[in-house]
C-alpha cells in the first residue's frame, strides 16, 4: 500500500492520508505533478510486509537544484516579453536588463570579488539582426535542517537564452559555458556547484 506523508511530529509520528490517484495494476499511483514539488513537499513512502514506515526527506542540493529550474524559467518568461517589446537591442535599457539579471558585462576582477550572493546576472548579450542572445548565470541556495542535520548546498548553471526583437515568440534556452573569470570570482558561484542547465 502506498500512502503520503503530509507531516511527521516526533510526538505523533507521521500524519498519512491515502492518495486519490488513479488505480493500476491494484496498486494505488500518486496523481502525477511537477517533480519539484513533489521533492519538496512530500514524500513517497511504502509500508513493507512486516509493517514498518520508512520515509524521506528533500535534500538541500535537491531543493537548489528545483529553485535553479525555477529561476531559470522564470527569466525566460521575463526575456520573452522584454524581446516582444525591444524593437533592437539598443532599446533595451539598463534598468529593464537589470530587473532579468544583474549586470555583469563590465566588471573587473576586483569587483565581482566584492559582489553578495546574485541569484541571476547578465555575463553576454549579442545581437544579429532581429535575432538576440543573451547569457545567463543563475543560482541558488537551500538549506534544510539544523544543528547535527544540518545541510547547505549552493548550485548554479549557466544559460543562452535566443529569441526574436519586436516579436513575441518562444525563448530558446539551452546549456552554456560559464566564463572562467565570473566562476572563479563571483561569490555564489566559485562555492557553489555547478549543474548543466539540460539535467535540470
Amino acid at each position: 500500500m502506498i500512502v503520503w506523508v503530509d507531516h511527521w511530529s516526533p510526538l505523533q509520528g507521521p500524519l498519512l492520508r491515502m492518495n486519490s490517484g488513479a488505480t493500476l495494476g491494484g496498486h494505488t499511483e500518486p496523481m502525477k505533478s511537477d517533480a519539484s514539488r513533489a521533492r519538496s513537499t512530500r514524500c513517497l513512502i511504502a509500508i513493507g510486509l512486516v509493517g514498518t514506515l520508512s520515509g524521506c526527506v528533500a535534500s538541500a542540493s535537491d531543493l537548489a537544484r528545483d529553485k535553479v529550474a525555477d529561476s531559470a524559467a522564470a527569466v525566460s518568461d521575463r526575456l520573452q516579453t522584454l524581446f516582444a517589446e525591444s524593437p533592437s537591442v539598443s532599446d533595451i535599457s539598463a534598468e529593464e536588463l537589470s530587473e532579468i539579471g544583474f549586470d555583469l558585462r563590465e566588471l573587473r576582477r576586483d569587483e565581482l570579488l566584492e559582489l553578495g550572493e546574485i541569484r541571476t546576472a547578465v555575463y553576454d548579450l549579442e545581437s544579429r539582426g532581429p535575432s538576440v542572445e543573451v547569457g545567463m548565470i543563475v543560482a541558488e541556495r537551500a538549506q534544510t535542517g539544523g544543528g547535527w542535520s544540518y545541510d547547505d548546498a549552493r548550485l548554479y548553471t549557466c544559460v543562452l537564452y535566443r529569441g526574436q526583437l519586436g516579436e513575441a515568440t518562444e525563448v530558446d534556452a539551452e546549456s552554456a559555458q560559464c566564463p572562467d573569470e565570473i566562476v572563479e570570482n563571483l561569490y555564489l558561484i566559485r562555492s557553489g556547484e555547478f549543474i548543466p542547465f539540460d539535467r535540470l
